[in-house]
């Protein structure tokens, strides 16, 4: 019911302002195809029943009426499909911002430590459980290099990681040793997975950090 008087409405206003375009063109952005191309057709019918000589009727027996409606056909199709693109796109990007969103909030209240680093090592993500878990601030970690949490007999393990992760590989449970900022040993299984680019590209990857210690 809404739509249908919001569709009397624009078209109300578009033949007295002699506008049925910019009707049709928020018509389609706000509703879709079918509410644009509505207000197209009640839009032409009302400007031809109180704009064109004779108002009885549509005045098709002119070439030049014939010719407008037409060309007035043609262009407020194009503007209902554009305006209905740009509004699915506008829904998408909404629903993406919404998910990645909820994402962050996962990954933030896990309590196992979630970080993402680049293939060169630099930490670029650093959630809540990694705070706990190492001991370091999210602004002490992001930016320095992943050893900071590696002993230093460990350290070859990141160039075989890298090699997987490189080949495209996911590394699951990998069990191992890491260090606290206070410098204590902590036993925990690493699950390791490559982050790719629009292209498909590895470029980092996400670590997964369980304390399996007694």
């Amino acid at each position: 019911m809404r739509s249908f008087v919001a569709i009397a409405g624009l078209t109300l206003v578009a033949s007295v302002l002699r506008a049925p375009r910019g009707a049709v063109a928020l018509a389609a952005w706000v509703g879709g195809y079918l509410p644009g191309l509505l207000v197209a057709c009640f839009g032409y019918l009302a400007c031809a029943a109180l704009f064109i000589e004779p108002r009885s009727g549509l005045g098709l027996d002119s070439p030049q009426n014939l010719a407008g409606m037409v060309a007035f056909a043609f262009t407020s199709l194009i503007i209902v499909a554009l305006a209905d693109t740009t509004r699915r796109a506008r829904q998408r990007a909404a629903e993406r911002l919404t998910a990645t969103r909820l994402l962050a909030s996962i990954v933030e209240s896990s309590d196992d430590a979630i970080v993402s680093k680049t293939l060169d090592g630099t930490i670029r993500t650093w959630n809540a459980g990694a705070c706990r878990l190492f001991g370091y601030s999210a602004e002490e970690a992001v930016g320095r290099h992943i050893s900071l949490i590696i002993p230093p007999d460990r350290l070859s393990e990141e160039e075989a990681i890298l090699r997987e992760l490189c080949a495209g590989r996911r590394i699951e449970h990998f069990d191992t040793v890491r260090v606290r900022r206070d410098g204590s040993l902590l036993d925990v299984s690493l699950t390791i997975s490559p982050i790719r680019d629009e292209r498909g590209h590895v470029v980092g990857a996400s670590k997964i950090a369980r304390d399996i210690g007694e």
